[in-house]
């Protein structure tokens, strides 16, 4: 009767201990579910984000592109009428106001939700060629920036200021307007492109 007492104990301890180390796989199951399926949420979340900041950065790009093209046809217009003093110079200073009203530039790209997502380790939750993709796209955000940026110290220098080099100055900011306008145009490509790829 022991045996038999010990041998029923033995069995419900032992079925006891299967419906621990089973509901404790189960619980680590579910709980690997819902992280994975909190993750997928996540990461659609932060492609959506990029998807609407790479649209709006294609506006940004079309309309700062047809402005600096203007600019770029003004400054080329200005320089083939040899009246370079009278439109540059109409005070004692140097000033671009009549090729570029608006200045250098109107609006800002974005990069808020690329930088999010980066920060949440992107990369490593979409495909390499989404990947490769998006960090093209913002790397052309950047040299369009920068090219900006160089245009913006161009017309800070002393240089720009002296008559004597008026013909050089203007030579460079011809060339450099074309170029950003050229990465501008890049640029929208890029993010077409960038939108499609996330799409799929």
């Amino acid at each position: 009767m022991t045996t038999s007492a010990e041998g029923t104990r033995f069995k419900k301890i032992a079925i006891d201990s299967l419906m621990i180390i089973f509901s404790v796989l189960f619980a680590l199951f579910i709980n690997k579910w819902s992280d994975s399926n909190k993750e997928r949420k996540v990461t659609e979340d932060m492609l959506q984000s990029i998807k609407l900041e790479l649209e709006e950065n294609k506006d940004i790009a079309e309309s700062l592109m047809k402005y600096h093209k203007s600019v770029y046809d003004t400054i080329g217009y200005i320089f083939e009428k040899d009246s370079l003093e009278s439109y540059f110079f109409p005070y004692d200073y140097f000033h671009l106001f009549k090729a570029a009203p608006d200045g250098v530039s109107q609006q800002t790209l974005k990069w808020i939700a690329w930088d999010v997502a980066k920060q949440n380790g992107i990369s490593s939750r979409i495909s390499f060629n989404k990947s490769k993709t998006l960090f093209e796209v913002y790397a052309q955000i950047e040299t369009v920036e920068t090219t900006t940026d160089r245009i913006i110290d161009i017309l800070s220098t002393r240089e720009i200021q002296r008559k004597e080099l008026l013909k050089e100055s203007v030579i460079v900011l011809v060339s450099e307007f074309n170029e950003l306008y050229q990465q501008e145009k890049t640029l929208m490509k890029k993010c077409e492109r960038a939108v499609k790829e996330l799409q799929k």
